[in-house]
C-alpha cells in the first residue's frame, strides 16, 4: 500500500516537475510538457485504479491545484523574472550610405524597383522602395521618406 502510493506521488511529482521546465525553459508545446502530463494522467489513473473514484478524484483535482498553486506563487513572488531575458537592444543600425541621404535627393536606380531595389545617389548605392510603384532599371528617382534604415522612392 505505502509503495502504491509512493508510485503514485512519484508520477505526479515528476510530472508536475517536467510542465514547470516546460514553461520556463522549453517554452512551447514540446515533448518535455506532454510527458509530463502523460505522467501526471499516469499517476491519476493508477489512484482510480487502485483505490477507486473517490481517491482518484482526490488525486485528480489535488494535482491541478497544486499545479495551479506552483505557478501562481511563481507569477506572484516573481520567480520567473529570474530566468527571463530583461534587457532590450534598441541599438539601431543605418548604413553610412544611408546617412548621407536626405529628402528631396535624387539618383538613379541600379537595378528595376520591384517595389523595391538598389538606387544610387551621389556614389553611394542603397537600397530602396517605393510604395508600390514599379520603376525600371536606368530611371531617376526622388527619396520621399527615410524611415530608420528604409529609403522610400518615386519616380521622377
Amino acid at each position: 500500500m505505502l509503495s502504491e502510493i509512493a508510485i503514485i506521488g512519484l508520477f505526479i511529482l515528476v510530472g508536475i516537475a517536467l510542465i514547470v521546465v516546460e514553461v520556463l525553459f522549453i517554452p512551447g508545446t514540446t515533448f518535455v510538457g506532454l510527458l509530463g502530463f502523460l505522467l501526471m494522467a499516469v499517476g491519476v489513473w493508477y489512484a482510480f485504479n487502485e483505490y477507486g473514484s473517490k481517491v482518484g478524484i482526490l488525486t485528480a483535482s489535488g494535482s491541478i491545484v497544486f499545479l495551479v498553486l506552483i505557478f501562481y506563487w511563481g507569477y506572484k513572488k516573481k520567480v520567473w523574472r529570474k530566468f527571463a531575458l530583461n534587457t532590450e537592444n534598441d541599438a539601431k543600425i543605418i548604413p553610412i550610405a544611408i546617412q548621407n541621404l536626405q529628402v528631396g535627393q535624387e539618383g538613379i536606380t541600379i537595378s528595376a524597383l520591384r517595389p523595391s531595389g538598389i538606387a544610387e545617389f551621389a556614389n553611394n548605392r542603397v537600397e530602396v522602395q517605393t510604395f508600390g510603384e514599379l520603376i525600371d532599371a536606368g530611371k531617376k528617382v526622388k527619396i520621399v521618406e527615410i524611415k530608420g534604415n528604409e529609403v522610400f522612392v518615386t519616380s521622377v
